[in-house]
Protein backbone atom coordinates (compact mmCIF):
# COMPACT_ATOMS: atom_id res chain seq x y z
CA UNK A 1 0.00 0.00 0.00
CA UNK A 2 1.28 3.76 -1.33
CA UNK A 3 0.58 6.56 1.14
CA UNK A 4 0.75 9.74 -0.79
CA UNK A 5 1.15 13.33 0.84
CA UNK A 6 1.34 15.82 -1.32
CA UNK A 7 2.73 19.79 -0.58
CA UNK A 8 5.59 21.71 -0.69
CA UNK A 9 8.50 22.07 2.27
CA UNK A 10 5.60 23.83 4.64
CA UNK A 11 5.28 22.79 8.18
CA UNK A 12 1.81 21.69 7.15
CA UNK A 13 2.59 19.14 4.91
CA UNK A 14 5.20 17.97 7.31
CA UNK A 15 3.06 17.54 9.94
CA UNK A 16 0.29 15.42 7.68
CA UNK A 17 3.69 13.53 6.55
CA UNK A 18 4.45 12.66 9.94
CA UNK A 19 0.81 12.05 11.20
CA UNK A 20 1.16 9.02 8.36
CA UNK A 21 4.50 7.81 9.06
CA UNK A 22 3.21 7.07 12.69
CA UNK A 23 -0.34 5.54 11.28
CA UNK A 24 1.83 3.47 9.18
CA UNK A 25 4.27 2.26 11.63
CA UNK A 26 1.63 1.42 13.89
CA UNK A 27 -0.34 -0.83 11.02
CA UNK A 28 2.92 -2.78 10.67
CA UNK A 29 4.84 -3.77 7.25
CA UNK A 30 3.43 -3.40 3.56
CA UNK A 31 2.98 0.61 3.85
CA UNK A 32 5.08 2.97 2.31
CA UNK A 33 4.99 6.45 2.83
CA UNK A 34 6.20 9.02 0.26
CA UNK A 35 6.25 12.99 0.17
CA UNK A 36 5.74 14.52 -3.47
CA UNK A 37 6.65 18.15 -2.93
CA UNK A 38 7.49 18.84 -6.86
CA UNK A 39 5.03 21.94 -8.05
CA UNK A 40 5.05 20.25 -11.61
CA UNK A 41 3.75 16.86 -10.42
CA UNK A 42 1.34 18.71 -8.01
CA UNK A 43 -0.17 20.47 -11.04
CA UNK A 44 -0.06 17.66 -13.54
CA UNK A 45 -2.57 16.18 -11.12
CA UNK A 46 -4.79 18.72 -10.73
CA UNK A 47 -4.50 19.57 -6.78
CA UNK A 48 -5.16 22.76 -5.68
CA UNK A 49 -5.29 22.83 -2.18
CA UNK A 50 -2.85 21.57 -0.34
CA UNK A 51 -1.42 19.51 1.84
CA UNK A 52 -3.47 16.15 -0.11
CA UNK A 53 -3.06 12.99 1.43
CA UNK A 54 -3.64 9.93 -1.00
CA UNK A 55 -3.59 6.14 -0.54
CA UNK A 56 -3.23 3.88 -3.62
CA UNK A 57 -3.78 6.94 -5.81
CA UNK A 58 -7.17 8.10 -4.28
CA UNK A 59 -7.36 10.99 -2.67
CA UNK A 60 -8.88 10.99 0.82
CA UNK A 61 -7.83 14.68 2.14
CA UNK A 62 -7.30 17.90 0.91
CA UNK A 63 -6.37 21.55 2.38
CA UNK A 64 -6.47 20.01 5.81
CA UNK A 65 -4.50 17.55 8.36
CA UNK A 66 -6.87 14.48 9.07
CA UNK A 67 -6.50 12.43 12.49
CA UNK A 68 -4.72 9.62 13.16
CA UNK A 69 -8.14 7.67 13.46
CA UNK A 70 -9.02 9.49 9.61
CA UNK A 71 -5.86 8.13 8.06
CA UNK A 72 -6.19 4.75 9.82
CA UNK A 73 -9.37 4.16 8.78
CA UNK A 74 -8.69 4.58 5.35
CA UNK A 75 -5.94 2.14 5.86
CA UNK A 76 -8.22 -0.41 6.79
CA UNK A 77 -10.67 0.54 3.73
CA UNK A 78 -7.84 0.67 1.25
CA UNK A 79 -6.99 -3.09 2.32
CA UNK A 80 -10.72 -4.58 2.43
CA UNK A 81 -10.54 -3.09 -1.10
CA UNK A 82 -7.42 -5.30 -1.87
CA UNK A 83 -8.40 -8.27 -0.32
CA UNK A 84 -12.30 -8.54 0.12
CA UNK A 85 -14.28 -11.13 2.45
CA UNK A 86 -15.17 -13.90 0.36
CA UNK A 87 -18.74 -15.65 1.29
Amino acid sequence: MDIQVFGPGTARSAALTKQCQLVAAEKGGGISVSKIANRDRISELGIRELPVVAIDGIVKSSGRIPSRGEISNWIDEAAARRHPTRH
